[in-house]
């Protein structure tokens, strides 16, 4: 659950708007702006007065400010109108699922076609029409069967009629596994610098994540090397950063250390083999 102050900040992040800053956000509250950086800060204590501020100017809830829930606005409509099941109202009222992730997938602007391909396999109408195609093609077959064609080229010919039939299953397995998997990335990249996500969620190694820095970089090699180190330690590369860690590097030693690597050096690493056979 988020705490009071995240939620402070997040307001300033409106989808849609632009980006408030807290002296913005201060003019509006008509409070300081140092006031408004200490209640973003996690676990300082936000007064009652000060969330009234919030909730009138950002037209919020308190619940929501409070992580009581994960709607801004307290809803003018009865619940019935969602046209949701009683099963399916139970399940997200007992937290049976995960509420925030459905409202994303929801949010997402590929959900409507998703849940139209959805709908339009579950009505069923299309398996007529498949049911009449794939009877085309095996009359097709059983009149090449018979025929007197060489025997090649009419296993040829039966190889690729079933190449043309169609499992209308996996058509619609694989159009809806797509769309979500889109939706969900999307999602996962929104999220990728969560406290509760993954570190390695987009599929790199430590050592991916070097190389990748390594050689895209531009300079000596000791320049590339501690770009590369910065951003596997994940080190804001500033001048004065840079400058330090190249301090600690003799470029002479490195130059020799990295000609050993099969990593960084695999063709050099191959020359010096050869040499010594």
């Amino acid at each position: 659950m988020e705490s009071v102050n995240v939620r402070l900040k997040d307001l300033r992040y409106a989808e849609g708007k632009s980006k408030l800053t807290q002296q913005d956000v201060a003019d509006m509250l008509h409070l300081s702006q140092a006031s408004i950086a200490d209640y973003e800060k996690e676990g300082y204590y936000v007064p009652c007065d000060v969330l009234i501020k919030y909730c009138k100017a950002f037209n919020v809830s308190a619940d929501y400010l409070l992580g009581l829930t994960n709607a801004r606005i307290t809803p003018n409509f009865e619940v019935h109108e969602l046209g949701l099941t009683d099963s399916a109202m139970e399940k997200l009222k007992n937290k049976k699922t995960n509420s925030l992730l459905l409202s994303e997938i929801i949010e997402h602007d590929n959900f409507n076609k998703m849940l139209l391909d959805a709908e339009i396999y579950v009505e069923g109408y299309v398996d007529e029409s498949v049911h009449r195609y794939n009877n085309y093609y095996k009359t097709i077959r059983a009149n090449l069967q018979k025929s007197n064609n060489n025997r090649y080229d009419m296993e040829k010919e039966l190889t690729t009629l079933e190449y043309v039939e169609m499992d209308q299953d996996v058509l619609f397995s694989g159009r809806l596994s797509s769309a979500m998997l889109s939706v969900l990335k999307d999602i996962k990249f929104k999220h990728k610098d969560d406290v509760a996500t993954s570190d390695y969620q987009d599929g790199l190694s430590d050592h991916d994540v070097f190389l990748n820095v390594f050689y895209s970089s531009t300079g000596s090699t000791i320049r590339r090397f501690v770009n590369g180190l910065g951003t596997l330690l994940k080190i804001k590369m500033t001048a004065s950063n840079t400058k330090k860690l190249e301090a600690l590097i003799n470029e002479d030693a490195l130059e020799d250390v990295l000609g050993q690597s099969a990593l960084i050096e695999p063709d050099d690493r191959k020359r010096r083999r050869n040499n010594q056979s």
